[in-house]
């Protein structure tokens, strides 16, 4: 059964990353040398994962278009980019707190392992709430677990020499070139992860909703055509 856990590891993932980038300005002094560019981008991040995570009218949600508002009015002074830099850090840090203490109440009411059989239909029950993000890294899991599945099954080489998982676009060309599948299926694959990609990256403006809708009837039924 899927834990909800999986969905808020995603999230945590990408938090993080955010929060190591903006700990590095803030650590080597780039507070006041970013680009416009990078903080929008790093603050668009933020405010896109964290309208996911909470309801409105959340605090958080509040504070942080406050931040945003109050950036915006001081941008072009010399401690404006500081200013985003040192809040957004802080504020991140906040919600990576509330994952890891369980304490987000938006999701778990639409992410319940009793409520789904498999990621396909999470993937759907997601999509349909409107968590295009969450519903294509799901759905992309799923394909890249059950490609490893395919390689147990017919004894294809998936590890490295180091015992690693291999990357999926390699997984994907070793059972394409052992014939598990055809030409088609291999470059229908390679599409699929690279709209996965997009999403774990946070790439969310690459996609759209029909584009994950599409994902999901096509993985779904890859696995149904080629059960491991």
């Amino acid at each position: 059964m899927v834990k909800r856990t999986i969905i808020y590891d995603q999230y945590l993932k990408h938090l993080e990353q955010i929060n190591s980038q903006l700990e590095y300005f803030i650590n080597n002094g780039f507070s006041n040398r970013v680009s416009f560019g990078k903080l929008l981008a790093l603050s668009g991040r933020v405010e896109n994962l964290v309208s996911q995570l909470y309801p409105l009218p959340h605090r958080f949600i509040v504070y942080l278009e406050w931040i945003i508002d109050e950036y915006n009015n001081i941008r072009w002074e010399s401690h404006g980019p500081e200013f985003l830099i040192t809040n957004l850090h802080s504020f991140v840090d906040s919600v990576i707190d509330d994952i890891k203490l369980g304490l987000i109440q938006s999701l778990p009411g639409l992410i319940r392992g009793d409520l789904f059989e498999d990621y396909i239909q999470m993937s759907e029950h997601l999509l349909d709430e409107g968590y295009k993000d969450a519903a294509a890294v799901i759905i992309g899991s799923s394909l890249e677990a059950h490609l490893k599945s395919l390689c147990k099954s017919n004894d294809v080489e998936y590890l490295n020499k180091d015992g690693e998982p291999l990357k999926s676009s390699q997984i994907n060309q070793n059972l394409y070139s052992v014939s598990v599948y055809g030409k088609r299926e291999m470059k229908q694959i390679v599409s699929w992860l690279e709209v996965r990609n997009y999403a774990a990256h946070g790439d969310y403006e690459q996609y759209d909703e029909d584009d994950v809708r599409l994902l999901i009837e096509g993985i779904a039924l890859f696995i149904e055509r080629y059960p491991s």
